[in-house]
């Protein structure tokens, strides 16, 4: 048994350097990185020995929480960039054809009933630009009673609470502009805007 803690050094069998500490009982309380040279390897125990007694003792639950938020945003991230390249392009292209088939209305109201957190989020940060880009692309083809009707849909959906509350406007939404005659127009602006 050792009688004061040490350092004990060594070359791995991939030819790293290598430390370990023990402590005055034998037992090993910490082993150092693989380091390419022996003078890295000094460094090494030279820093452990320089900021050891400096180190705070911190609960890792804290950085645990907040790397899981990170990564959370991260995902969130990355399902929106997923949307965007896998999804919502050909829902354009397709929704923008002269006629839009069933199957193609129905594959754009499962995209939304899909990713509905995304869909409400942005429907609330793009409301207005959504109102004139909308206003100016269908102004003409339907009546003001008709706009207050779409515009109150919209605010609707964009208050859903749940899935079920969300898909009965989402079906409404569609049913509105498919029923005017302007889902080819409306539709793709809708997932432009919002998920864009």
């Amino acid at each position: 048994m050792s009688a004061t803690p040490r350092f004990e050094w060594f070359k791995d069998k991939a030819g790293k350097y290598r430390f370990r500490l023990k402590a005055a009982n034998g037992e090993i309380i910490l082993v150092g990185e693989g380091y390419s040279s022996k003078e890295a390897l000094l460094n090494g125990i030279e820093s452990v020995k320089k900021n050891a007694p400096k180190a705070k003792v911190v609960a890792i639950e804290e950085a645990l929480k907040k790397l899981d938020e990170n990564v959370s945003c991260l995902r969130r991230e990355l399902q929106i960039v997923g949307m965007k390249v896998n999804g919502t392009a050909d829902m354009i292209k397709k929704l923008s054809k002269e006629v839009a088939t069933k199957e193609d209305v129905e594959e754009a109201k499962q995209l939304v009933l899909q990713n509905r957190e995304i869909f409400i989020e942005g429907l609330n940060k793009s409301k207005d630009e959504l109102k004139k880009t909308l206003d100016k692309k269908i102004g003409d083809k339907v009546k003001e009673g008709e706009k207050k009707v779409l515009w109150g849909i919209l605010e609707k959906l964009s208050a859903a609470g749940g899935a079920v509350q969300f898909a009965e406007y989402v079906k409404r939404l569609i049913d509105f502009l498919n029923e005017k005659k302007i889902l080819q127009i409306a539709l793709p602006i809708l997932i432009k805007i919002i998920l864009g």
